[in-house]
């Protein structure tokens, strides 16, 4: 049997650390299948979640619109009196008012109700009964006596969760498993298994929710499993937004950025094409964040599949925002925390740190930038990530552990960079963490650094003020700091085209971060709580003492 490969060794690990945590065995792991959502599968059928018609808003009058406080859905003759009006202005005919009554038409469809609780988009932990505070449960969020539909994915799911959905509205569930594929059960229930690049390593890692009410929309993307577990015992982070429907899907062309990104990255999972429709007749327009995602495969090619995935993504996203940093004085400090650990070594880490520096290390032909000769030192990176006695000493103890892996075989490893690990120890103490951070903070000489192209209304330049400056970014979501979630990037020997390799689905976003000069000087554990981001680990971080080791599996 041929030897494995760094990559794939890191996805065995982390395979085996999970199933025996759920006390399976490995092959059980990989091809995990529960019976309450499973049993009696049929043939690929799709579910019938909406009606599409064609959409013909444009673009620019979308931008348009200002905040309102109600709803009133479009008809059919409002939507030619839009392309009307909208096709009279590009060619200059059209009157002031007629233009006024467009706007105000595709005013009236971005209207979000009362029942929309998060229209500008929040960072919320998840509830812990015992800790008082303003966090979020799995009931808030998918209001079961509103749902009408909902897409969800995850990589475990427990029968818990069938108990908190309407057993009569359509659910779209896509998990981990075999064969890959769309599958109906039952008149209510579609089981996706999106397609993996090998079948023995990698997951189906992605946390995300789509759940339509009968206005709005609201999106999730976190780190939480779809199960008690995840969302009662453990802290786990998500972004939530709410966003109002449309009465007619949109081309994949005209949507907004973040709307064609999410939807590309649910389409390539396999979903049914009515699911697609559904997330058409969406507006994105008011989006707050950035999408980053990976997708189980190999990703060749400039301007193609290779920079819309894993850390080319983010590398894109970091530049978009104006938060490019200088890569070799290594001016970004980042934070990495994460509930499952991989290979880590120099090679990959200054590879990591150059795309959330906004580094690109090819030139547009695939070369290598000889120019700039890369480190050799280790980069600014922090892993924050739990010690075997904060685990042993936490309100789970070592059984409550489960999700968060890592293993003695890697972190033995000589190369393996021991003195960047910080202890995770959560502000709700006692607590364990199931969240995944990165967070990106400038050194001061570069606070009053420019920014460009920013995302969303709230952090646009014309809304800042001369003494609010951006100070770093942040990333939440699903990809644990390993490779296998965000991927290696390599140029094949006599290749112009890089290419990535990622074994997991992944799913997050990245936004920037504003403070005014007295806050961005506080001390590391306030200056993000003053600024509404909820970062649950304490900082300052604390590192290992002398001889601590990290908490691994078969460590208890």
């Amino acid at each position: 049997m041929a030897a494995l490969s760094v990559q794939e060794q890191e996805d065995a690990d982390l395979a085996l650390a999970i199933a025996l945590s759920l006390g399976q065995s490995i092959d059980s792991s990989n091809n995990r299948q529960d019976t309450n959502l499973l049993d009696g599968l049929n043939a690929t059928d799709e579910l019938s979640l909406t009606e599409g018609k064609e959409f013909v808003e444009t673009e620019q009058l979308l931008r348009k619109r200002k905040r309102v406080t109600e709803t009133i859905d479009l008809t059919a003759d409002d939507l030619e009196n839009v392309h009307k009006a909208s096709s009279a202005k590009n060619d200059g005919s059209s009157s002031p008012t007629q233009r006024r009554k467009a706007e105000g038409l595709i005013e009236r469809s971005r209207v979000l109700p009362s029942g929309a609780k998060y229209p500008k988009g929040v960072i919320k932990l998840t509830n812990i009964p015992g800790y008082p505070g303003d966090y979020t449960t799995f009931a808030d969020l998918v209001d079961k006596d509103n749902l009408e539909k909902g897409l969800l994915t995850a990589m475990i799911v427990d029968p818990w969760m069938e108990s908190q959905l309407p057993h009569d509205k359509k659910i779209v569930l896509v998990k981990q498993g075999l064969p890959y594929g769309a599958f109906q059960k039952g008149p209510y229930r579609v089981i996706v298994h999106p397609p993996m690049m090998n079948s023995n390593f990698g997951c189906m890692h992605a946390k995300l929710m789509v759940l339509w009410f009968k206005d709005f929309v609201r999106i999730v993307i976190g780190s939480a499993n779809l199960m008690k577990y995840d969302y009662d015992e453990l802290e786990n982070v998500l972004f939530i937004q709410d966003f109002p429907r449309l009465t007619v899907s949109r081309p994949l062309e005209q949507l907004p950025e973040f709307g064609a990104y999410l939807l590309d990255f649910v389409e390539k999972m396999g979903v049914p094409e009515t699911v697609l429709e559904a997330m058409r007749a969406v507006d994105y327009t008011e989006a707050k964040a950035r999408l980053v995602a990976s997708i189980s495969g190999v990703h060749d090619g400039r301007g193609t599949q290779f920079e819309k995935y894993g850390h080319p993504r983010l590398r894109d996203v970091v530049q978009e925002m104006g938060a490019s940093c200088d890569f070799v004085a290594r001016d970004a400090q980042l934070e990495c925390q994460t509930s499952s650990m991989g290979a880590l070594n120099k090679k990959w880490l200054n590879e990591f740190y150059g795309s959330a520096c906004g580094h690109d290390p090819f030139d547009d032909k695939g070369h290598d930038r000889k120019k700039t000769p890369l480190p050799d030192d280790l980069p600014p990176i922090k892993v924050v990530y739990p010690t075997l006695q904060t685990v042993q000493e936490s309100n789970l103890g070592p059984n409550g552990a489960c999700t968060i892996c890592f293993s003695r075989k890697l972190y033995t490893n000589p190369n393996f960079p021991r003195h960047i690990m910080r202890d995770c120890l959560s502000r709700r103490r006692g607590c364990l963490m199931h969240s995944k951070w990165i967070l990106c903070q400038f050194p001061p000489k570069t606070l009053d650094k420019p920014a460009t192209n920013l995302c969303g209304p709230d952090v646009k330049p014309e809304n800042r003020t001369s003494s609010n400056r951006m100070v770093g970014w942040f990333y939440c979501g699903s990809h644990n700091f390993t490779a296998s979630a965000w991927g290696r990037v390599s140029l094949p020997r006599g290749s112009h085209a890089p290419k990535l390799t990622l074994s997991n689905w992944e799913l997050g976003v990245v936004h920037p971060v504003f403070a005014d000069e007295a806050v961005s000087r506080e001390p590391e554990g306030k200056m993000y709580w003053d600024l509404g981001i909820p970062i649950n680990f304490v900082r300052p971080l604390k590192p290992y003492f002398e001889g601590e080791e990290p908490w691994m599996y078969g460590s208890a």
